[in-house]
Formats: C-alpha cells, structure tokens, sequence
C-alpha cells in the first residue's frame, strides 16, 4: 500500500460507499478525483457499482424546465455537469443554451469604474472568464491579465487547510495559479499527501 493510501480513512469510505453514496460523491467529501476513490475501493476487494449514477431523472428534468440550470442541477446531486445534460439528452430533453444571460451594460459600467473581473464574476455568479469574455465582446479592452485575487484570503484558507485543488475551485482559477501565487507571497506549499493528512486530521478533530 503505497503512502497516499493510509491518508484517506478507507473504512469509512467503503462503509459509506456500501451505504449508497457513489464515487463522485465520495471524491467531492475527500477532495481527491474519482480514480482515486474507485482504486482505493478496488484495492480493499469493495466491488463497485456501474458507473451510471443512480439519479432522480424525471425530477431533474421538472428542476429543469423550471428554471434550475445545470450546474445548479450538478452541484445538487453531486454530480458534473456533463452527466447531467447527457440524462437530459437521454430522455429527450431539449437543453438551453449554456450562454448564461447578465446585465453587460451595468457590468461594463462597473468595470470601467475599477470593479475587476474577480469581483463582478463574484456578484454576478459567475466565473471571472466569463466576465472577461462578455467584455471583449462587447468591445470593452480589458485590464492585465493578471488575474486580481484576494490573496490575504486565498492564504488564509490555505494555512487553515483547504487544498489547492479546492481553492482554485472556489476562486475560478487554475491550480497552478494558486500555487504561483502562493509562492510569490512566501508561502511553503504542501505536497499532495500533507493535504490529505490534514484534511483527514480536520474531520477527526470535528468529531471527537
């Protein structure tokens, strides 16, 4: 077993999966992928389920067709998105379209009086490329590059264990930024087994 094993509580996730949670929904709780979790099953002798998530389709689709978005609809049963508008599709559901409709001439407004795209995709729901996109298309020249984060925050949330995987999440940014940024600011990184440890460590402490 190699070391990254002994960092996640494997009975409890085998008794959880046997209690009828599924993969995806197990590697969201342990923030690790779902390769992870179905090995870690595997490896113990746990025989897994088909891949086809058990869902509530016919609620979905009435979620659906009333408003609730798909990743609205993904983040409520613990799933991607894409297995959502595949469910959808498989039962003859016609999807919208994924451009996402916001107020551009009040979110230029605010742009150009020093709003960053962080900041509005935070009001508005939405991630900072999405904002940035709507921008040019608008014809609005966008600011640096730079992606303006808040990073007393960002290290903050870092030091108190959160990963990088669920900070770049949270922030709509890639990992590797997280982690540049984290360097810039002096801040020693974890390696992947140290998040494991102190995510598990978190949850034991919780619970005593």
């Amino acid at each position: 077993m190699n070391k990254n094993n002994k960092r996640l509580p494997e009975k409890e996730i085998i008794y959880e999966y046997q209690s009828g949670m599924n993969a995806y929904q197990l590697a969201d709780k342990y923030g690790v992928g779902v390769g992870a979790i179905l090995r870690r099953l595997r490896e113990n002798g746990v025989k897994t389920r088909s891949n086809k998530i058990n869902l509530p389709v016919e609620e979905i689709i009435s979620e659906y067709q009333s408003g609730m978005t798909t990743i609205q609809l993904a983040e409520k049963y613990g799933v991607g998105k894409g297995v959502i508008l595949r469910r959808l599709r498989e039962n003859g559901v016609k999807t919208r379209s994924n451009k996402i409709e916001l107020p551009m001439e009040e979110i230029i407004s605010e742009y150009q009086s020093g709003m960053t795209t962080y900041q509005l995709g935070d009001k508005y729901g939405v991630s900072r490329v999405t904002i940035r996109d709507r921008l040019r298309e608008n014809e609005v020249k966008t600011r640096h590059n730079k992606i303006e984060l808040p990073m007393e925050e960002i290290i903050s949330e870092y030091q108190s264990g959160m990963t990088t995987i669920q900070l770049a999440d949270r922030y709509g940014v890639s990992e590797s930024t997280i982690n540049k940024r984290l360097r810039e600011n002096g801040v020693k990184t974890r390696y992947q087994g140290e998040n494991f440890t102190i995510s598990y460590n978190r949850r034991e402490k919780k619970n005593d």
